[in-house]
């Protein structure tokens, strides 16, 4: 249940932290930029809630140590009338409603680690299908280090760590424009945040505002990977037609990052627009107030007392001749 708890706590920062994304940066094309801050957002939720911060303040308590004895409480004679026995069905009712409420929080645990084994495995499934389908493909090193894999089977083009997979016939016709767009993906390492979403989005399953990052990070991938096409010089309407021409092709692999129709008319929007000129980018500050705020909800406190006598403190001395005394205001 300490676990749960501090999932719970994730889920909320990542809802306050998604909800600011969405209402000032996620119209705008500063594609790198609204990357960091989606990933940052998941790495801090994650981070926050066990980050306490603890201040320490003295408070002197001036005159001489007293011996403070406890109290005798004498025992007093038991006046109290005695409760009546509960019949057998009500003490069943009793004993029924005790034993639900222990096992309650025993079956939330397992119903949550349940769920998330099952999407860890699904994504694990996924990464076996590609390394599958890499094996059987003819791959083709290039001098950088890149890997293009051609598969015989129609698949869609998709990219995986330092791998590209093209059909035989996207292969033999020789679209640049396609190649650059998986390159694109390569360069920014969009395959690791990936994998790192992937796992937060297991821990975070209950949370619709972690489904929705995982979402909008994916379209960030392909406006970045758009990007690296145009600015290689390609012509723009030759490219928006390729991206609709491919977007109805065929499904690819959650793992992988390649031509989708999912977020078409979100690509040609952010194509078509211009980039954002000024300070807009200021925006993402916002990050910042809230990391603040929520450091401060989880800051201690902590009070040490030292006696004075005689005009001197006394450092660390209580009332008892003991270790200084401390508490902890949360």
């Amino acid at each position: 249940m300490a676990f749960l708890e501090y999932d719970v706590k994730v889920a909320v920062l990542i809802a306050v932290f998604y909800t600011f994304y969405r209402l000032l940066l996620v119209k705008d094309s500063f594609h790198r930029l609204n990357r960091v801050v989606l990933l940052l957002t998941a790495l801090f939720s994650f981070a926050l809630p066990v980050c306490v911060i603890t201040f320490h303040r003295t408070m002197v308590v001036k005159g001489p140590a007293v011996s403070v004895e406890a109290p005798v409480v004498k025992a007093m004679p038991n006046v109290m009338p005695q409760p009546r026995q509960m019949s057998q069905p009500l003490r069943q009712v009793v004993a029924d409603k005790t034993a639900a409420s222990s096992i309650l929080p025993e079956l939330l645990t397992a119903l949550f680690f349940l769920v998330m084994t099952a999407l860890l495995i699904h994504s694990f499934v996924d990464y076996l299908k590609i390394k599958k389908l890499i094996h059987d493909c003819d791959v083709y090193p290039r001098a950088d280090g890149i890997r293009i894999a051609v598969s015989p089977l129609p698949v869609a083009p998709f990219s995986w760590m330092r791998t590209i997979v093209l059909s035989r016939q996207d292969y033999e016709e020789g679209d640049e424009a396609i190649l650059m767009h998986e390159l694109g993906h390569i360069r920014c390492y969009h395959s690791v945040d990936v994998v790192l979403v992937e796992i937060l989005t297991a821990l975070q399953w209950f949370n619709p505002a972690m489904w929705m990052l995982r979402s909008d990070l994916r379209a960030i991938h392909e406006y970045e990977a758009d990007r690296q096409v145009l600015s290689s010089g390609f012509n723009t309407s030759q490219y928006l037609h390729l991206l609709i021409r491919k977007a109805v092709g065929m499904g690819g692999y959650s793992l992988a990052n390649g031509f989708n129709h999912s977020t078409l008319i979100r690509r040609i929007n952010m194509i078509t627009n211009p980039m954002p000129q000024g300070h807009r980018w200021l925006k993402a500050l916002y990050i910042l107030p809230i990391i603040l705020c929520s450091l401060t909800i989880t800051a201690r406190v902590t009070t040490h007392f030292q006696s004075a006598s005689n005009g001197s403190a006394s450092n660390g001395t209580n009332v008892n001749g003991g270790n200084p005394t401390s508490y902890n205001d949360s």
